[in-house]
């Protein structure tokens, strides 16, 4: 320019020259009056990693020209430029919209990356104390069943979301008890012989429950985490894709539903209809060991009440005994008569549900 126009200054030509060489850098200076060269539209958060990792990863904002900002605050040429600190603060996914530098987001992600290791590493950690509390088997299968149920592709990413609270193990382990076992509503006609089968039979398509005033043609299961039984105070919990789940109202989880998720809590109670159903329950038995406890159980179950026993597991040990049985009954009559008389066997000293 200055060859076509000979009337320009040669200070104005260098002042210029200077201006374009730099209008895609700032220049800021420190608290101590150090210079530091930033990227034109650098915030407080790139003076901050510039300086050092630790302070871009605790910065909460910051003062520039002795006025409080934030730290997304762009700086200009010339700002005195100082930051502030909390040892709370930690980077988060937004921040790489707040800088501009390639040096400040490597360095958030790398702080994203490692924070992230470790929220997994807890998550892993958390559900590996739950599986074994549930006596369940976490392995490569159990894994895979999870990614596919909350639509992870990485472990990682499953046990960082268990970590910081977006997965609750309640949700994990009534994932498991559905895939365990099926749900209380189940036919028994292969188990039953002879006439039994009339009277105890879900081939009716008569509904046993009412949901809410205001629902209609709903999928319901009774929870397995608690097996309620016809007669039963109950409520209805409306899940993520699973329908409506009917739990006892003394069962071991209602507390942490109705208390966390109120929203999703419906009304439910039993009606009567023209055919039995059968409900399956829990119970938890204990006692003196005796030879013949085992026979003595299953006669009072098969033969003086005529109820229909799916499993049973009965431990010994040091003359003491204990064990689980899951049977099919009518309603809540018929399994408190069933627990009477298990009580009066002898050597029993306790018989509870054991859900």
């Amino acid at each position: 320019d200055i060859l076509e126009n000979p009337e320009m200054n040669i200070v104005d030509f260098i002042d210029d020259f200077r201006m374009n060489a730099y209008k895609d850098e700032i220049f800021v200076f420190t608290p101590k009056g150090d210079l530091k060269k930033l990227s034109a539209g650098a915030t407080i958060l790139d003076f901050a990693y510039d300086i050092h990792s630790d302070l871009g990863d605790k910065c909460v904002g910051g003062m520039v020209n002795n006025k409080k900002v934030t730290l997304k605050h762009k700086l200009n040429n010339g700002d005195y430029v100082s930051v502030e600190i909390s040892n709370n603060q930690k980077p988060k996914i937004d921040w790489l919209d707040y800088v501009v530098t390639s040096k400040a987001k490597n360095k958030i992600r790398t702080s994203l990356n490692e924070d992230k290791k470790r929220e997994a590493a807890n998550g892993k950690e958390i559900i590996t104390r739950k599986f074994k509390n549930w006596k369940i088997t976490l392995d490569d299968e159990a894994i895979r069943l999870m990614l596919r149920h909350f639509g992870f592709k990485l472990a990682v990413d499953l046990y960082y979301n268990i970590s910081i609270g977006k997965i609750e193990p309640l949700e994990i382990k009534a994932l498991f008890i559905e895939k365990k076992k099926e749900s209380a509503k189940v036919k028994v006609e292969e188990l039953l012989p002879g006439d039994d089968i009339k009277k105890l039979s879900f081939e009716s398509s008569e509904d046993y429950l009412y949901i809410d005033n205001n629902l209609k043609d709903i999928n319901y299961k009774l929870a397995q985490c608690c097996k309620p039984v016809f007669g039963d105070e109950i409520f209805g919990f409306v899940t993520i894709g699973e329908g409506i789940k009917i739990h006892r109202k003394n069962c071991p989880n209602a507390h942490q539903l109705i208390d966390r998720f109120p929203y999703r809590v419906i009304n439910a109670k039993w009606k009567q209809t023209t055919h039995r159903n059968a409900f399956l329950a829990s119970l938890y038995i204990s006692g003196t060991d005796q030879a013949g406890i085992i026979s003595d159980i299953s006669n009072v179950i098969a033969k003086d009440i005529g109820v229909q026993m799916q499993t049973i597991n009965i431990r010994s040990e040091n003359g003491v005994f204990e064990g689980n049985l899951n049977i099919f009954v009518y309603n809540l009559e018929h399994l408190d008569f069933l627990i009477s008389k298990l009580k009066n066997i002898k050597g029993v000293t306790s018989v509870t549900r054991g859900d």
